[in-house]
């Protein structure tokens, strides 16, 4: 039988063609399998890396809290030892104000005296009535004037000068009578006060940073019918 040149043509290229077919499948699934091995290496990998990642966070976290502890301990040491120190130092501090109040006292209560006498002057000058004479002379009245003048601005300056020490006055008349800051030292009949009310002051009494520095001398009212 007479084969055909050209149908052999044909066959031998259709061959070809299906190995190269077969050839090319075997390479795609070859690549196929390689990207697949490739991904499933990464995906290893990257568990490895997330777990060394979570242990070396693990281990930092627990050497942090051991430091954490550990200045903690140093903290608590240290407040130990400058507990002693900051009592001492406090009670020093306390001793000196202590001392200091004491050496101003006496200053503070020579003022208040100082004080009374200009007050007191100051109330003379202003009940005193002087002759027919001196109303007269215009030089008379001058004079008084300015001593009185003088008088009210020093004892202005003796109030500013305790005020700003802190001393201040004690309630006057019409207060009640504070046992603990007042003395009463006589009592007058007002019916129209109630009783146990401070009516006068005979001396002034003063606290100083809320500490009584001298007490008040007062006339106290009481009244006689409710008192029989």
């Amino acid at each position: 039988m007479t084969v055909n040149p050209i149908h052999e043509e044909l066959i031998a290229r259709f061959r070809r063609h299906l190995e190269d077919s077969s050839a090319g499948a075997s390479v795609q699934e070859a690549s196929t399998a390689h990207d697949r091995e490739a991904g499933n290496a990464d995906l290893y990998g990257l568990h490895v890396e997330l777990a060394a990642l979570k242990n070396e966070v693990r281990i930092e976290s627990r050497q942090f809290k051991q430091a954490l502890d550990r200045f903690q301990e140093l903290l608590a040491a240290r407040a130990e030892e400058e507990a002693p120190r900051e009592r001492q130092y406090r009670q020093r501090a306390e001793d000196q104000q202590r001392r200091t109040r004491e050496e101003r006292r006496p200053l503070l209560l020579e003022l208040l005296e100082l004080r009374d006498r200009m007050a007191d002057g100051l109330a003379a000058s202003d009940h005193h009535r002087p002759g027919i004479v001196a109303r007269w002379l215009a030089r008379e009245r001058a004079w008084r004037a300015g001593v009185r003048e003088g008088q009210v601005m020093v004892l202005r300056r003796l109030d500013q000068i305790l005020a700003g020490q802190g001393v201040r006055p004690l309630p006057g008349p019409g207060a009640p009578l504070d046992l603990e800051k007042m003395r009463a030292v006589g009592v007058v009949d007002r019916p129209d006060l109630p009783n146990g009310v401070v009516v006068e002051e005979r001396r002034r009494g003063y606290l100083w940073a809320e500490q009584l520095l001298r007490p008040a001398e007062v006339l106290v009212n009481k009244r006689k019918q409710e008192s029989s």
